[in-house]
């Protein structure tokens, strides 16, 4: 029994190690559920025997250098769990600093757990766990943290556990029903765990009273707030524009869109498309800035993606994939009869247009990524809208707490969120929600374009980026491809200006231009800038 206890409490430790670990900036994991458990699995398995073999034979090394060979040997077991799961290391220089890291927080805890009295090693005859009877004030205090902590830690943990059932059932009373039954366990073995000095009989009282109490001031308003859900009132389409039209693809999408035909009589045979965010929809502003291509000699198609804006919405949201985004695009091609495209993809277009230069590679002459989101989530990329005039937190409110918790659904089971909250309840509440603050910088509010009711659609940004994330990383590929690229990107645009040497490293004598002053949609605000950046470029030999 003091063996499964001891494995159970370092795999807790390993887990708050590693949880400290995803700071760094090297060291990250997908969005996979429950992942750094996994991971945490797998670390400590190999601390107890690949670890152990490398500790016998590497003995004379670790007693030349002092034992900091040791810290070699634990960045190889880090290494090889990463091989084994979906943690990413970016080089062995940051296992080792994550191994440094881990090693001297490990310390710091296990002094912790022995100052509590929780565990102590001074004998193998000894059990690992001591108790005290009369514990301090102090001690009183630091137990309640630790309480507090779990309380928070076991909702966290039942949030996984909802999801993760969302995938056998779509009944929402059943799901809330098993999160909250988790929830109840956790932090019953956590009030146990604190209770530990205490008689056997007061001990199961206090933690199945914390239990309770937890319970019913968190996880049952939680689940209330949950099922009751007040659908908005539906928002109708719009009228199109007079520009519009539709295709009906092979692909099966309805896809509307403007072409903008070339002025004058030395056109470009190739045309411009422009490739939108995921889930968004072209905009007055959109159509307003690339009909000026027009006038130097360039088709452009405006169009909007399957789901969006106004064309029509697939039956299952689980469809809106990029990989579906790149078969439309290439269909469009097929449509219109073009030799190729010159691809301008902003935000989660730009990954579009990255797959489709991967699967597509003759079929694109030029391509400009425009304020683009990242190639892939390997590393840590902040979301920073503080420099732009995106209303502070956002237009939620507690009473929309069931779109947002369908999001959370749709990117694990898309059936179970569309059956909780459907497709078109999903687009009116957005409509109410969007704050295209997040396009300009701060102090250019009045410049934001009004969102176009009903042109949003979070359930196809959601799976697109989920998709995106979940295909196979695009760099390699797009490291062998030598077709002309830029990149444009505002000085304000949320995402993390990291993201721009990400596509440096991935694309070969990619040039880079930075717009001050400027939002994530810089033509917003710097209309010329843009379109003299892009311009030249096309027009460059």
């Amino acid at each position: 029994m003091n063996q499964v206890r001891n494995f159970v409490m370092r795999l807790s430790i390993h887990y708050l190690l590693l949880s400290l670990l995803l700071l760094l900036g090297g060291i990250s994991r997908d969005q996979q559920l429950f992942g750094v458990w996994i991971v945490a699995i797998v670390f400590t398995l190999m601390t107890v025997t690949v670890r152990r073999i490398l500790l016998i034979l590497s003995l004379p090394l670790i007693i030349m250098t002092g034992g900091l060979f040791i810290f070699i040997i634990d960045g190889i077991v880090l290494m090889l769990t990463a091989a084994v799961t979906r943690l990413n290391v970016s080089s062995f220089w940051w296992a080792l600093l994550g191994v440094l890291v881990m090693s001297n927080t490990n310390i710091w805890i296990e002094r912790g757990l022995r100052l509590v009295g929780w565990s102590r090693h001074d004998g193998g005859s000894q059990p690992n766990v001591v108790t005290r009877r009369s514990p301090s004030w102090w001690l009183r205090l630091i137990f309640l943290g630790f309480w507090l902590f779990g309380v928070a830690f076991s909702f966290a943990m039942a949030t996984q556990v909802f999801l993760a059932a969302s995938n056998l059932t779509s009944h929402m009373l059943t799901l809330a029903s098993i999160a909250s039954l988790a929830f109840a366990l956790l932090v019953l073995g956590i009030s146990w765990l604190v209770a530990e000095g205490l008689a056997l009989d007061r001990r199961a009282q206090f933690s199945l009273t914390a239990a309770v109490l937890a319970t019913i001031g968190l996880a049952i308003p939680t689940s209330t707030a949950i099922l009751t859900f007040s659908p908005p009132q539906a928002v109708p389409l719009p009228e199109p524009r007079p520009d519009t039209r539709f295709w009906d693809l092979p692909t099966g999408s309805r896809i509307a869109y403007g072409h903008f035909p070339a002025v004058g009589d030395d056109t470009h045979r190739n045309p411009i498309i422009f490739i939108h965010d995921f889930g968004r929809a072209v905009l007055y502003t959109d159509i307003a800035f690339f009909r000026r291509f027009n006038d130097a000699g360039y088709d452009v198609y405006l169009y909007d993606q399957v789901g969006c804006g106004l064309s029509g919405r697939l039956p299952d949201i689980g469809e809106y994939t990029v990989i579906r985004h790149v078969e439309d695009l290439e269909a469009i091609r097929e449509t219109v009869m073009a030799d190729r495209f010159i691809l301008i993809g902003h935000a989660g277009g730009a990954e579009i247009a990255a797959r489709y230069m991967i699967r597509h590679r003759d079929r694109v002459e030029r391509v400009v990524f425009y304020g683009p989101t990242p190639l892939w989530q390997d590393e840590h990329f902040v979301r920073d809208e503080t420099r732009t005039a995106a209303s502070p937190g956002g237009n939620l409110s507690s009473s929309q707490i069931p779109p947002v918790v369908a999001l959370a659904i749709a990117a694990q089971s898309p059936r179970a969120a569309q059956a909780y909250v459907s497709q078109a309840e999903m687009m009116a509440w957005a409509h109410g929600t969007l704050d295209e603050g997040a396009m300009v910088c701060l102090g250019d509010r009045d410049l934001a374009p009004q969102p176009e009711s009903p042109g949003y659609n979070p359930y196809a940004r959601v799976i697109g980026e989920v998709t995106a994330n979940r295909s196979n990383d695009p760099r390699p590929a797009l490291s062998e491809l030598l077709i002309p690229t830029i990149l444009v990107r505002g000085e304000c645009d949320p995402v993390d200006r990291d993201v721009v040497r990400q596509y440096q490293n991935a694309i070969p004598y990619l040039q880079v231009f930075d717009l001050p002053g400027a939002g994530s949609m810089a033509h917003i605000s710097h209309p010329e800038e843009v379109a003299e950046i892009i311009l030249t470029f096309l027009r460059t030999e």
